[in-house]
């Protein structure tokens, strides 16, 4: 480049001071967005301290759309936790006026702690709602005594106590009720054993069969303290109030097409807790089921006595060649 073609300094001069200008510029507005965001959140503030929390809202929403910072950020989500708690708050009077009292301590449980006073006053409402809550169990647990129902009714009142423990009738009534409750659940758990036993003896004289063709059935069941043989010889528990001797007749049909085998040693009798006995050797004394070959559709019969310790049900397994089957006795 010639000297002639070079620009002079008066015109660089000129350049640089427009760059300069425009910098200033784009620094002075960026300056007056921040002043503007920064007098915008101060209102913001004096708004939330006057609990208006809709207009600060807008204010902290308009401040973050000239100057997107973590602060004005900080303030609309602020601002819209406040306003949901509001929200929650006026659901749960409306609740509680209309007598909707969970309902009202569900909505009072959203009030942020981060509004001190709208969170004590939803607190003490909690309170309150409780306080209805726990009066009307308690009349609805007197309701359900009278009806003797009584482990509904201690249930109630068990209720009535948790959500308000000054209620002092309720604790005055809570012992007579779990007497009355658990006198009334063991009548229930025997009601419940018997018509088990019941359903278990009716099952008995029924074939059960297992994995092969040997069904099994016990048409009569009892329990002595002793055995007699026909030619005077005894045997006796030693301790009869712990175990006993257990005759199951037995009954063993071939359900297959082919003969099987049925041999008293297939057969055990066990307690609930695992306990297991083979056949005692009494039984020979008796009537006792024989090993024996069973033809198609025929079936053997015979006593097995068992000696084992008592138990309110027993189950007798059958593990034979042809299969093995599990069926549940009671006496």
């Amino acid at each position: 480049m010639t000297d002639s073609n070079k620009p002079s300094l008066k015109v660089l001069a000129t350049r640089v001071g427009i760059v300069v200008l425009v910098i200033v510029v784009i620094l002075s507005i960026a300056w007056h967005r921040s002043q503007q965001a920064t007098s915008l959140l101060h209102e913001v503030q004096t708004h939330v301290s006057n609990r208006q929390y809709e207009q600060a809202l807008t204010l902290a929403q308009k401040s973050n759309e000239i100057n997107a910072t973590k602060n004005a950020q900080s303030w609309i989500a602020y601002c819209q936790e406040l306003i949901a708690s509001e929200v929650s708050f006026d659901e749960g009077l409306a609740a509680m006026e209309s007598g909707q009292y969970e309902d009202a301590i569900s909505a009072f449980e959203k009030v942020t702690r981060r509004d001190e006073v709208l969170y004590n006053d939803a607190n003490q409402r909690i309170a309150e709602a409780n306080q209805k809550l726990a009066l009307t169990a308690l009349d609805e647990a007197k309701v359900l005594y009278q009806d003797k129902d009584y482990i509904a009714a201690y249930q109630k009142l068990d209720k009535s106590i948790n959500l308000d423990k000054t209620l002092e009738e309720a604790q005055q009534l809570k012992t007579a009720y779990s007497q009355a409750k658990d006198k009334q659940e063991t009548q229930q758990r025997e009601e419940a054993k018997k018509q088990a036993h019941i359903a278990t003896k009716g099952r008995m004289g029924n074939y059960e069969f297992g994995t092969g063709p040997v069904g099994i059935a016990v048409t009569e069941a009892k329990s002595t303290s002793g055995v007699n043989s026909s030619y005077g010889t005894y045997r006796s528990a030693t301790d009869p109030n712990k175990s006993h001797f257990v005759w199951l007749w037995i009954n063993a049909c071939n359900g297959g097409g082919s003969t099987v085998h049925v041999n008293p040693n297939y057969f055990t009798l066990s307690t609930p807790d695992g306990y297991t006995a083979n056949y005692n050797e009494t039984t020979f004394w008796v009537n006792c089921l024989d090993a024996t070959d069973v033809p198609p559709d025929k079936y053997i019969s015979g006593w097995l006595i068992f000696f084992v310790p008592k138990a309110d049900s027993y189950t007798l397994h059958f593990r034979g060649i042809s299969g093995a089957v599990n069926k549940e006795i009671v006496l």
